[in-house]
């Protein structure tokens, strides 16, 4: 049955390209089913389409990936028999205890795109923290390859102030991919809200994502940046509401993206 439904689901994007199309390396991914189960909380779709069966609502998915490389996932659920919804992920995804697709392995099924190989530019790149809250808390914690934050004093780590932020300075042009963020483990998880996720240069600056929240301890925030996410710089910043304070702490950032000339 595995086999049968990913084989299906190849052949549906495949078929629906043009000659054109096709010769677009990112187009020849293949999506194959990774489980029964429907998308929750942990995850912020794309798209939502509606279809009159299995096929109709995975075509309104498919259509849609086909033009956003965000799309790295297509979850189809039979809301009725005459019915069928398909939700394409993701704008972000949280990994941790709590999150993951729900066990309903009668109506909904789950397609994942397969994991290609990366690299994380991030690492040991220049960075900047708005503030620092102790001296041993600095800006690089954030890019220096421990994903296992156990103590608030291995995290970059800001004072309470409005709008707190750190500034990973890629050195070179970038188109970014997708920007992760490792919360702490040890506490205050829910910190980290309101995230607001740009790259940039010093001609403009874009949005790559933004993450409502709150996180919670030990948490992976995965953000996907839509294409032409162009610059030399990826910028977190919690949008304080007027007149709050806030703390910005995180135990790793990873960026991945392909280089520009």
């Amino acid at each position: 049955m595995r086999k049968t439904l990913s084989s299906f689901l190849f052949l549906i994007i495949f078929l629906s390209m043009s000659k054109a199309e096709l010769n677009k390396p990112y187009y020849q991914r293949q999506f194959r089913l990774k489980s029964f189960g429907s998308l929750t909380s942990a995850y912020k779709p794309l798209l939502s389409g509606d279809g009159g069966s299995f096929p109709a609502a995975l075509r309104e998915c498919t259509e849609f990936c086909r033009g956003d490389r965000r799309c790295i996932g297509m979850e189809v659920c039979r809301i009725r028999e005459d019915l069928y919804r398909c939700r394409a992920c993701c704008e972000w995804m949280k990994i941790g205890e709590k999150a993951g697709l729900t066990n309903n392995m009668t109506t909904c099924r789950y397609f994942e795109m397969e994991e290609e190989e990366t690299i994380n530019i991030a690492v040991s790149k220049p960075t900047i923290l708005s503030t620092i809250f102790y001296p041993t808390q600095k800006a690089s914690n954030a890019v220096d390859n421990v994903i296992n934050c156990t103590s608030g004093l291995l995290t970059a780590h800001s004072q309470e102030e409005f709008e707190p932020w750190l500034r990973i300075d890629l050195q070179a042009k970038y188109d970014v991919i997708k920007v992760t963020i490792f919360n702490r483990q040890d506490s205050y998880g829910f910190r980290l809200h309101d995230l607001q996720v740009n790259v940039g240069d010093n001609e403009q600056e874009n949005s790559c994502g933004f993450f409502k929240g709150p996180a919670s301890e030990g948490d992976q925030i995965v953000v996907y940046c839509a294409s032409g996410s162009l610059g030399t710089y990826v910028l977190l910043k919690i949008l304080s509401q007027p007149g709050e304070m806030d703390i910005f702490h995180v135990c790793e950032v990873q960026v991945i993206g392909d280089f520009k000339q």
